[in-house]
C-alpha cells in the first residue's frame, strides 16, 4: 500500500472511531435491539420480540423447506 493511502486509510479510521454513534451498523442495530439504557452503557442490548419472532418463522420455513426437498429425493 503507498504511503498516502496508508495515512489516509488512518485518518479514515480515526474519523470512525470518533463518530462511532453513526452508521448503517448502528442504524441496523437500533432497528433490531431494544433502546439502549443510558444508566447501564456497557449492557448488551437484548433484540426485539419481533425480531425474534421473524427470524424463528424464517428459520422454520427455511427448515420446513429443506425436509420436503429432502423427502423428495428418489
Amino acid at each position: 500500500m503507498p504511503p498516502l493511502a496508508r495515512v489516509t486509510r488512518e485518518d479514515m479510521l480515526k474519523l470512525l472511531r470518533r463518530h462511532s454513534d453513526e452508521g448503517v451498523r448502528n442504524l441496523a442495530a437500533d432497528i433490531a435491539l431494544l433502546p439502549r439504557n443510558p444508566f447501564e452503557p456497557e449492557r448488551r442490548r437484548s433484540p426485539k420480540r419481533e425480531v425474534v419472532t421473524i427470524a424463528l418463522l424464517l428459520l422454520l420455513l427455511l427448515a420446513a423447506a429443506i425436509w420436503f426437498n429432502l423427502r423428495a429425493l428418489p
